[in-house]
């Protein structure tokens, strides 16, 4: 609540906390960005960019999280320091009135994928490859890269949800995961708490996300090479799945099955 003047007008705004975990890199679309949100929303919206520095992209979440729960903030915003976002889209994404909404961005890596999927039983990610571009719609896990938290889901993971499935972002080790050699990474983990909880988790494709490497990739990229796989190989789906395993591999991690989805 605020007063306004002599007539002393009071007047509420939702609280926003803008959260951004990193290692010290910021793009400058993510700066300029930052500076024009506040510009254009901060006299309609109470809001507050937190940022933590740490290696541990799970432990920065975490603290963001429980720093939003216990501020009372309406809504967190989790926008990772490598996104580019219409400035729009967060009044977009609230108007949804979904528990959790994320925009849709695109790995960095060939194919670019989309960072959207199902969970299959026993929780295996599925990349949703073909979705309808001008409404919502609802998926089981994404990459946190731009997300919306709705005030009731961090009202939901209370002491004792922690003790019976971990804190929000904290790795799951699930067992039929542990014996392919691998675990949930830290969005997947908390998109797998969420369905365990009963929330909702959807994404908007009205909303274009970047995703800054060299240069910002979109939506569009993954449109084309899927054109172009389709249209030069009768085996798209096992060139997309030959290729993916060969990147990650040389990456050296495990996010084509369980680590982070970005």
């Amino acid at each position: 609540m605020e007063a306004r003047g002599k007539e002393n007008v009071q007047t509420d705004k939702l609280k926003i906390m803008i959260a951004t975990p990193h290692a010290g890199d910021f793009c400058s679309e993510y700066v300029l960005r930052v500076f024009w949100m506040a510009k254009a929303l901060s006299d309609k919206y109470d809001l507050t960019l937190k940022l933590v520095d740490s290696s541990l992209i799970h432990v920065s979440r975490n603290n963001l999280f429980f720093e939003a729960k216990n501020a009372g903030a309406d809504y967190l915003l989790f926008i990772d320091s490598d996104m580019v976002w219409p400035i729009e889209s967060l009044e977009q994404m609230i108007a949804l009135g979904k528990d959790v909404v994320t925009g849709i961005y695109v790995q960095r890596y060939w194919p670019h994928r989309p960072t959207i999927y199902m969970l299959n039983d026993p929780y295996i990610l599925v990349h949703i490859d073909e979705f309808p571009e001008d409404e919502p719609f609802q998926i089981e896990a994404a990459g946190c890269g731009y997300m919306l938290i709705r005030r009731n889901v961090l009202e939901a993971f209370t002491d004792e949800v922690a003790v019976e499935m971990g804190h929000p972002f904290n790795l799951a080790f699930l067992p039929d995961r542990i014996k392919h050699g691998s675990m949930l990474g830290e969005d997947a983990s908390f998109c797998y708490r969420l369905k365990r909880l009963g929330l909702e988790l959807w994404a908007d494709p009205r909303i274009k996300l970047g995703h800054m490497g060299s240069y910002p990739y979109y939506l569009h990229q993954w449109k084309a090479v899927k054109t172009h796989l389709k249209e030069g190989t009768r085996n798209y789906a096992e060139l997309i799945t030959r290729k993916e395993v060969a990147v990650e591999n040389h990456r050296g991690n495990v996010s084509s099955v369980g680590g982070s989805l970005e």
